[in-house]
């Protein structure tokens, strides 16, 4: 599930900020198109929430309206209970929140006190909502002038770990007792509340700026990772793992992402093995994209790299006997012709979007009998919820009359049985199809608004219609191999290998040397049909300092070579 806040609009400007919040299956599918309110007070705006789950249903805790943190419970079907919040704790000064269940009960922290005073607290929270604490519980338990910030928290399923950012400044007037900087501290405390770490514990201590440190559980402990500047200005990504003992068998950590371009933000998700680390990368015109690391916590701690990248499915409809209809994922044509005319289905498995089957149903010849119109319908109703479907008309639909009365709907039952089963799969465009007509809808099945849908008259002459819906995908970043030859007079001849590639997704490589010092064009290798790819042997003057592919401009490696 996601949580986000959205402005309700009173006519010039956002008044009152509301919280929305949708679940996401497994597979990827977004299960209430648009959202549900989750909090909404008609005269206040909600703050900026933080959620967890304990198992059976989901927390979400914010502060504000006025003062306090209030919280709203939602079930696993998307109910939101107390939508008008619960009043869960009377602070006025807890900022920066966090959030975690461990199956049974709820931990929320957050930064309490402002600088140069502050420090973390939390705060147990039962599944009913009553707080399990008399008086916070002191996590950071910081000395003036020490001050915390930007906390996370999260349970290996019971006790739990919170980290944040430490902040050690020389006080006015007199030194520190502990060294200036900005580094990443810990402390653990049991599910009934005892803390266990009243020495913070060091999750990292290196040199530089550490901050905006994330969180997740696993089964050996916890992974964490942050944002570094032990490089310089070009901000990279670290990790380590916190035993559950309290143990960091590595504080100056493990390096997720470095290189040329800067990298922030970093989050972590964990599916109670492995963790999956994503972050911003900027370019130097600003945001270029998120990537992600897979962290392997149930080894010894190693990373492999994918990437998040964008995938599109389209199709196009040709009414009025204009080469029916054509299917395909980004430049890809997946169904050429469409199978004829009628109804031409295509059903993708989101968990891979992989195209698992294609069929065509010639409604226009069995107009009279409905035999195709019935088998339409109940292969609509036996594709399984999750499914992303792209539907599209080629020539003609076999729903309405030929002639001066095109738009008039055939008087058939299983006309009517068609058309309410598209309207029952979100279809706001079929009711109006007139002979001929250009129609498509690209859905996900289960879901009651389409991702795309368009109708195209064929009054005259077709007008083709052509719909697009782009859904994000993680693969494994592409990984290259190079082998050289030396030769004579300083010329080095190297041949790439490149795998991982998406089919389908261009890939430019480029290198840089020791004489450009900064990255060349070498070669763009076109709509490659499988996900190995070799370029010819080429031959260049300087040694080359390294070499990295882009797939399609989004997803990059790290200098390799």
């Amino acid at each position: 599930m996601v949580v986000w806040q959205q402005c309700r609009d009173a006519g010039s400007g956002c008044d009152f900020v509301d919280l929305y919040g949708a679940r996401v299956s497994p597979e990827g599918t977004v299960l209430d198109a648009g959202g549900f309110v989750v909090s909404a007070v008609p005269t206040a705006s909600q703050g900026r929430p933080v959620l967890a789950s304990n198992g059976a249903d989901y927390l979400v805790a914010r502060a504000g309206p006025s003062s306090g943190i209030w919280g709203t419970k939602v079930s696993k079907d998307g109910v939101a209970f107390d939508a008008d919040r619960r009043l869960l704790l009377n602070a006025t000064d807890w900022l920066g929140m966090d959030l975690t269940g461990n199956g049974t009960n709820y931990l929320l922290v957050a930064v309490s006190g402002s600088p140069p005073s502050s420090s973390v607290e939390g705060m147990r929270i039962a599944n009913d909502l009553t707080l399990l604490d008399g008086t916070p519980l002191e996590l950071s338990r910081a000395e003036w002038p020490f001050f915390q910030h930007d906390p996370a928290v999260a349970s290996a399923g019971g006790d739990y770990l919170a980290v944040w950012m430490d902040n050690f400044a020389s006080p006015v007037g007199g030194p520190s007792p502990r060294a200036s900087g900005h580094h990443i501290s810990g402390a653990r405390a049991t599910t009934s509340g005892s803390i266990l770490d009243w020495n913070p514990l060091p999750v990292c201590n290196a040199d530089g700026w550490q901050g905006i440190p994330r969180l997740a559980g696993v089964e050996s402990g916890y992974i964490t990772t942050w944002q570094d500047e032990r490089a310089g200005s070009n901000s990279c990504i670290y990790a380590t793992e916190v035993t559950r003992s309290g143990g960091v068998p590595n504080s100056q950590g493990i390096q997720v992402a470095s290189g040329l371009e800067k990298y922030g933000f970093p989050d972590v998700a964990s599916d109670g093995k492995d963790c999956l680390i994503v972050y911003q990368v900027d370019g130097p015109s600003g945001p270029r994209g998120v990537r992600a690391n897979l962290f392997h916590a149930s080894q010894s701690p190693i990373l492999s790299t994918v990437g998040v990248i964008p995938i599109t499915f389209w199709l196009q409809s040709y009414g009025f006997s204009q080469g029916g209809s054509i299917f395909g994922t980004d430049k890809t044509t997946v169904w050429g012709g469409g199978g004829g005319r009628g109804f031409n289905v295509a059903v993708v498995n989101l968990s891979n979007l992989a195209v698992e089957e294609t069929r065509n149903f010639d409604t226009w010849a069995d107009r009279s009998t409905g035999g195709a119109h019935r088998a339409f319908v109940d292969y609509l109703d036996g594709i399984t919820n999750g499914r992303l479907v792209l539907v599209a008309v080629g020539d003609e639909a076999g729903l309405t009359q030929w002639g001066d009365f095109r738009c008039t709907k055939l008087p058939y039952a299983w006309v009517d049985e068609v058309i309410g089963k598209l309207q029952s799969l979100g279809s706001t465009n079929i009711a109006h199809y007139c002979y001929n007509d250009s129609w498509g809808m690209i859905f996900v099945k289960g879901q009651t608004t389409p991702l795309a849908e368009g109708l195209g008259s064929g009054l005259s002459f077709p007008n083709p219609l052509y719909l697009y819906a782009t859904l994000p995908r993680t693969v494994q970043r592409p990984v290259m191999s190079i082998t050289t030859q030396g030769g004579g007079g300083g010329f080095t001849t190297y041949t790439l290998t490149v795998t991982n590639v998406v089919p389908g997704r261009d890939v430019e490589i480029q290198y840089s040397d020791a004489l450009q010092q900064s990255w060349q064009h070498l070669r763009t290798l076109n709509n490659p049909p499988t996900n190995v790819v070799q370029t010819s042997d080429f031959i260049m003057f300087s040694p080359a300092r390294c070499f990295k592919a882009n797939m399609d401009g989004s997803v990059q490696l790290p200098p390799g070579f």
